[in-house]
């Protein structure tokens, strides 16, 4: 537990540096919203069905390895509008 609050603690520190109150607050309240939902999804057995599917888990296995490189270019270019 305490890793998860030192993490969260050094990501609200990297996003308060970043130019902007507003995309600061944002930033770091979806991160903790984030970190909740990872926390939860175990709880309530959301992954439950990914397990008994091996090809939903392959395709969201696939689907995030797709979103990382558009969202770091997306980002890199500097069109931060996109979601």
């Amino acid at each position: 537990m305490t890793t998860l609050y030192l993490s969260m603690a050094g990501f609200a520190l990297a996003a308060s540096i970043s130019p902007g109150q507003r995309a600061t607050l944002r930033h770091v309240a979806d991160a903790t919203l984030g970190f909740i939902l990872l926390l939860v999804q175990p709880k309530f057995s959301l992954a439950e069905p990914l397990q008994g599917w091996p090809a939903a888990a392959s395709l969201t296995r696939w689907a995030g390895a797709a979103f990382q490189p558009w969202m770091g270019w997306k980002l890199w270019s500097g069109i931060a509008n996109f979601i």
